[in-house]
């Protein structure tokens, strides 16, 4: 624990804000309602009862302070002998009873919120929640980061924030794609942590790398309702994150045909085709070993969705035309090599729509 943070002012900070909302909304008077009051008192007690075996002296300081306020405050609620009597002798009921509800309920926050990190991809960070959690901070955020390969470092801040109940929530995450060796192509997006459209630490990192990701959603009907996602680098919305394209299901978008001249220098059985196909919706670069002749040809492929292809690379990482990969020239380079006389029966029996 922290000994510069001082949860119970964090926590009559929050109190005092809430004060000032409540007094906008009716008036000045609100706050010396009999009602008022005894939501006040209720929070009075809360507080002690969570923080009263603090070792921590700021707060040993503040509590006893509130101590006395509570007091004056229930005296001025409950101005009966009797009452006072009565809450001398139960109030440390009542603490262990508070403290015990807000145990389970920090408890269960912690789990889900956990949970959800876990979900994303963000195992380290769930291991720091409790503690972050404990110091009652209004926000706090997470960091994270590995590099990729010698050049290329990712980074992700997860950012947490504390609502009117007192439990925390997973809001968002901010990552970050550095290039050390060519600064400017480093790019950041902040992603929100919504279940319909949740995107996952390594989805992150595909979309920054500029490679697309495919989503899968279900309408009312149960039935498929798939779409390729893709960062869109030469356009962002007014808070600075890039925009999204997306390709609908209806777009035309067909993995399969758009490897299938690959597949055809490779004998790749169906599992194997399964886990490259899965390994490309979630926007990974694959490697892909293909005969080109007798000779094994090392490739990397990715998804483009947009052109309804694949991008290809060799293994010095050189973007390359699919008849390259496959060792076939393409129709242009065919042409180059005909005599001039049979470039121009080749031209002129397309214009014809005959086949030479």
């Amino acid at each position: 624990m922290d000994p510069n943070i001082n949860r119970v002012a964090i926590e009559l900070n929050d109190w005092k804000a809430r004060e000032e909302r409540f007094e906008k909304i009716f008036s000045a008077s609100i706050l010396k309602d009999p009602a008022f009051l005894k939501e006040k008192l209720s929070f009075y007690n809360h507080v002690q009862a969570k923080y009263g075996k603090s070792a921590n002296d700021e707060e040993k300081i503040t509590l006893r302070i509130l101590a006395r306020q509570r007091t004056e405050l229930r005296d001025q609620l409950y101005p009966s002998l009797l009452r006072k009597l009565y809450h001398f002798i139960m109030q440390p009921f009542e603490d262990r009873k508070i403290l015990q509800k807000a145990t389970q309920k920090q408890d269960t926050n912690l789990k889900e919120i956990s949970d959800l990190v876990k979900k994303h991809g963000f195992e380290p960070a769930a291991d720091k929640l409790a503690a972050k959690i404990s110091q009652g901070q209004k926000n706090f955020t997470i960091g994270m980061s590995h590099y990729v390969n010698e050049s290329e470092k990712i980074s992700y801040n997860l950012s947490f924030q504390k609502q009117q109940d007192g439990t925390y929530r997973f809001d968002s995450y901010r990552a970050s794609l550095q290039n050390a060796k060519s600064p400017a192509q480093s790019v950041s997006q902040v992603f929100k942590t919504d279940a319909k459209d949740m995107i996952s630490a390594d989805q992150a990192q595909n979309l920054l790398a500029g490679r697309a990701v495919m989503k899968e959603s279900f309408d009312m009907t149960g039935a498929s309702k798939s779409k390729w996602i893709q960062l869109d680098f030469t356009d962002k919305d007014p808070s600075g994150n890039h925009k999204i394209k997306s390709f609908l299901h209806n777009y035309g978008y067909d993995l399969d045909k758009a490897v299938e001249k690959l597949f055809q220098k490779q004998n790749i059985s169906p599992d194997n085709k399964q886990n490259l196909f899965e390994a490309l919706k979630r926007g990974e670069k694959q490697p892909l070993t293909i005969m080109r002749g007798n000779t094994a040809v090392n490739l990397f492929i990715e998804a483009n969705p947009q052109l309804k292809t694949v991008n290809i690379f060799d293994e010095h990482s050189k973007k390359i035309s699919i008849n390259e990969a496959v060792g076939e020239k393409s129709i242009k380079e065919q042409i180059r090599q005909l005599a001039p006389k049979q470039q121009l029966d080749y031209v002129k029996s397309k214009k014809n729509g005959v086949s030479i």
